[in-house]
This record gives C-alpha cells, sequence and structure tokens, in this order.
C-alpha cells in the first residue's frame, strides 16, 4: 500500500503546474456551459446571454493558445534542441582535443562521438600504454590542455544551468540528472594535478564518453542524449 502511494505521489509531483491550470480552467469552463445551457432550455429569454458566454469561451482560449501556449512551446523547443546541439558540440571538441594530445589528429573524430568506438579506440594500446592513459597523464602534465578541457565543462555547465532556469522540467529523473551534471561539473573546475582530482576528472570524463556506469556497468546508449529528450 507504501509503494502505491509513493507512486501515486511521484505521479502527482511530475505533473506541471501549468497542466493542472489547464484542467481546472477546462473544468469550470465545461461546468459553465452546463449549467447556462440547462437554464437556456428553460428559459429562451437567455439565449443571448448564453450565446456570448460560449462566444467569450471561444476567444478566450484563441487568446491563450496563440499569445501563451504556442510562444511557450515554442521556446522550449527551441532550447532543448540548441543544448542537444551543444552537448555534441562539447563532446566533438574534446574528442579533437584529446587525438591532437596523443598525436592522433588524423583520426575522424565524428566516428568516436559513438559510445562503443570512443571506448575502443581510447583503449588500444601503443607502446604499452593505451590512448586513454596517455590522455590523463597530458591532464595532469599540461596545464594549459587542462585548462582548455576545463572551459569546455564550464561552458557546458552554464548551458545546463540556463535550461533548468529557463525551462519547467516535469520529469523528476531528467531534473535530478541535471543538477547532479551540473554540480559534477562544478567540482571539477578547481582540480589539483597532485591529488586524485585527476582520476576523478578522468572517471567523469569516461562515463560521458563511453556511457560507463559503476553499477550498471557499459550502457550501449548516450545516457545523457536519453535523459536530454525527456526535458
Amino acid at each position: 500500500m507504501n509503494n502505491l502511494y509513493t507512486k501515486l505521489a511521484k505521479k502527482i509531483c511530475n505533473i506541471s503546474p501549468y497542466k493542472i491550470f489547464e484542467q481546472i480552467i477546462l473544468f469550470i469552463t465545461l461546468i459553465g456551459v452546463v449549467i447556462v445551457y440547462i437554464i437556456f432550455l428553460y428559459d429562451g429569454i437567455l439565449q443571448e446571454l448564453y450565446n456570448s458566454i460560449l462566444l467569450g469561451i471561444f476567444v478566450s482560449w484563441i487568446f491563450y493558445i496563440l499569445v501563451v501556449y504556442l510562444p511557450a512551446k515554442r521556446k522550449r523547443r527551441i532550447i532543448k534542441r540548441t543544448f542537444q546541439n551543444h552537448y555534441k558540440s562539447f563532446k566533438k571538441n574534446l574528442i579533437e582535443t584529446f587525438l591532437q594530445q596523443i598525436n592522433k589528429s588524423g583520426v575522424n573524430g565524428s566516428e568516436l562521438l559513438n559510445l562503443k568506438e570512443f571506448k575502443k579506440f581510447f583503449k588500444e594500446k601503443d607502446n604499452e600504454e593505451d590512448n586513454w592513459d596517455k590522455v590523463l597523464n597530458n591532464l595532469e602534465e599540461d596545464k594549459y590542455f587542462r585548462e582548455g578541457v576545463l572551459i569546455e565543462m564550464n561552458i557546458l555547465r552554464q548551458e545546463i544551468l540556463f535550461i533548468l532556469n529557463n525551462i519547467e522540467i516535469n520529469d523528476t529523473k531528467a531534473y535530478e540528472f541535471l543538477k547532479k551534471l551540473s554540480f559534477n561539473l562544478y567540482r571539477n573546475q578547481n582540480i589539483n594535478p597532485n591529488t586524485d582530482d585527476i582520476k576523478k576528472l578522468s572517471h567523469f570524463l569516461w562515463e560521458v564518453f563511453t556511457g560507463w556506469n559503476p553499477i550498471k556497468g557499459y550502457s550501449e546508449k548516450d545516457i545523457f542524449e536519453k535523459i536530454f529528450k525527456q526535458i
């Protein structure tokens, strides 16, 4: 029974306040129409009043759709599409930076956007050291390389904050995911190369580019893109 209440509470929490408002307005409108219609049946004199009320309701809904609903929907679609494009650019820019650091600029970085291809390539060994270890060594030793990676991460975080502040996210999991992602990006901004901070940054980047999860293992689909679609 407790599980039933818990599931019901989650569903209620995931309902948009705007949706609730729309349902209330619709309910009141229907009740009003029914009441006026009943009165109209018993008193033909109220026919003009009834028609005026119906016309007012119709005009109000048209106004709401044109002035509120459609612009909000368009804004949401533009912000979402822009963010998804930026996320892909974020991954592509870092992949190209990684390739430059290990002298593999000739490799097609677009192919490595695929989770499996990224994992396969960066786990390949070259002189008994895999490509990902080379990236990590450069992160630790090359200040400018490290700062470039952190700048890209900070730009992505700003995009996430923009979404959180400008879009109403009704999906609880998506909202919590974005909050956690923003926190992880912020936490990695001030890393000390002489501590375990590089390992933490490495784990975060590996999760982003390979779909790795310490509990579920490797995912076939990009969990980040999956969550973004739920926004």
